[in-house]
């Protein structure tokens, strides 16, 4: 078995409207997310990039 991961990064803004708060004001947050693909190698590969990008 072996596994493999990808790394994405992206951006999202929201706002509270009925919050009295600072998040009353549309603001954005930045995240981070690392997918991990297990498995068996077939055809030379545990996934094709391509459809974990999807």
């Amino acid at each position: 078995m072996l596994t493999v991961s990808k790394e994405f990064n992206f951006e999202a803004a929201h706002m509270l409207s009925e919050h009295q708060g600072d998040c009353k004001n549309l603001h954005g947050h930045s995240y981070k997310m690392i997918v991990e693909v297990t498995g068996d190698i077939k055809n030379g590969m545990v996934i094709d990039f391509k459809d974990l990008k999807i």
